[in-house]
Order: structure tokens, then C-alpha cells, then sequence
């Protein structure tokens, strides 16, 4: 059972021993009930000097995610709002187009696309001549308009197929993880 902590302190450190007993004794939690955490972007990401993060949290079971999600947790010494997970249509890593017909394996196109399709062309990144920081010249796999590349949140694409994928999930439906208690329903 999957949430999101959002705008935690960096300062915070999931890697210690004795970071999720704190965390479980401090919000009122099941011990053993924090199976993993971990920032959702690569801290070797961050911005210099960064000061939040959002963080990924698994839990062992649902009702300990939703405590954490109904009565948001303190970490660091700072309340933080908790939501569950929801995840994000599929894009195939080879052609980068949402399709939920074919994995990586079976892809029909031959050779890989620039990664996040900064041009939409059959290669490598690494030799694309499109720059990086110019998002002007990228070019959509998906869409195929020019302005960004597939990955792009703000592709119509990307927001239809959410849509469809939201609307065809129960999961979706609830703030917390459906159980016996009824505020989950």
C-alpha cells in the first residue's frame, strides 16, 4: 500500500535503521508497519540546497495507510500531507508511446527512440542534436506536435490516457484504501 509524503525536509533519512520505528511510534502506527521509504526523485536530482522532497512510503497493510493518509504524519518535526499513490499510465521504454498492447519486448519499432523523445527519431540520446534545455525543438512520439518530448505531463495525449485510466480504476475512486472501516468506502 503505496503514498506519498509531500514536501518532506530533506534533512529526513529513510536509510536509518531506526528511522521508520521513530516514524511508526511519533504518528501512532503499527511497528513494522512502514515497509520502505524513499524520495521519489533521485536525491542526486535535487537542486542545490533543496529543502523538500516528495517521498514514496510503503506500508505493510491498509490500515496503518489509512491513518497515515486520514491524519497526515509528522516527519522531521513537520506535519506533512499524506495521499495515496496513484499510478500513471503505462509508456512503453522503447518507442515511448502509451500503448497498454505491447511491452518493451514486442515493440514494433526497431530501434530505440531518443530517451523522452526529445526528437522523436530512431536513436540514441546520447547522439541527439536537439539540446537538452530547449524544449521548443523537442518533438512528441505521441501527439506529434512539437514543444516537448513524450514524457511531458502537459501532452494532450498523456491527459487523455490518464483520464481513461483513471476512470476505468476502481482504486481511484477512494482517498484512502478501501477496508472494513467505512470513511474508507
Amino acid at each position: 500500500f503505496s503514498v506519498v509524503a509531500e514536501f518532506v525536509l530533506t534533512s529526513f533519512q529513510p536509510m536509518l535503521s531506526t528511522s521508520y520505528t521513530e516514524l511508526e511510534t511519533a504518528n501512532g502506527l503499527k511497528l513494522g508497519s512502514i515497509m520502505e521509504a524513499k524520495p521519489l526523485k533521485n536525491p542526486g536530482y535535487w537542486k542545490q540546497g533543496q529543502c523538500f522532497a516528495h517521498f514514496l512510503f510503503s506500508f505493510s497493510d491498509q490500515n496503518s495507510a489509512n491513518m497515515a493518509i486520514f491524519n497526515d504524519m509528522v516527519i522531521e518535526g513537520a506535519r506533512v500531507q499524506i495521499q495515496k499513490f496513484l499510478p500513471e499510465p503505462t509508456r512503453c521504454l522503447h518507442c515511448h508511446r502509451y500503448l497498454y498492447t505491447h511491452p518493451v519486448s514486442n515493440c514494433p519499432v526497431q530501434s530505440p527512440c531518443c530517451f523522452y523523445t526529445c526528437c522523436a527519431d530512431s536513436h540514441l540520446i546520447a547522439v541527439c542534436t536537439v539540446p537538452k534545455g530547449d524544449f521548443s525543438a523537442h518533438h512528441c512520439a505521441n501527439c506529434g506536435l512539437t514543444g516537448h518530448g513524450a514524457a511531458a505531463r502537459s501532452c494532450n495525449i498523456f491527459a487523455c490516457h490518464l483520464w481513461i485510466f483513471y476512470n476505468h480504476s476502481d482504486t481511484v475512486k477512494y482517498v484512502g484504501f478501501p477496508s472494513t472501516d467505512p470513511k474508507t468506502w
